[in-house]
């Protein structure tokens, strides 16, 4: 009698169920991970709206109070719109301010929604950080 070659289907099932425990395991720390990493869209967007309120402030004596508009006549920060997606894509940037006070919020989106963790990101003129998650600033920034 020939040996036969190839796998049993119950060597094939348990080969599959330890593919499954795995992938079980890893999914949910993967997509922790991908959260975490598209908060960084966020804080590069905000430091950089706030630098250049503080260059609005220098050449203006005040804080712009929209995004969009022209730095040159003191009328805003010079983005194309009041709301500005993030690089990425994963954040609206908006700005909430007086004149004398300032407050950019990152509003989470795309996907990026389900960050419970840190949920939507702030940063204030006096360079406040925020975030509505669980986790608190400390912890998202």
């Amino acid at each position: 009698m020939r040996a036969s070659r190839g796998f049993t289907l119950l060597e094939l099932m348990i080969t599959v169920v330890i593919v499954a425990i795995f992938a079980a395991l890893a999914l949910p720390s993967y997509q922790e991970q991908i959260r975490k990493t598209r908060r960084a869209d966020a804080r590069q967007e905000l430091m950089r709206f706030a630098t250049a309120q503080e260059r609005f402030y220098t050449n203006c004596n005040r804080y712009a109070t929209a995004l969009n508009g022209a730095q040159s006549s003191c009328s805003g920060l010079g983005a194309a719109a009041a709301t500005v997606n993030s690089e990425n894509g994963y954040y609206a940037i908006s700005l909430a301010g007086d004149g004398s006070t300032y407050t950019l919020t990152a509003t989470a989106r795309n996907g990026q929604e389900s960050d419970a963790k840190c949920g939507n990101l702030s940063l204030t003129d006096a360079g406040v950080k925020g975030a509505t998650g669980t986790l608190g600033a400390a912890d998202c920034w």
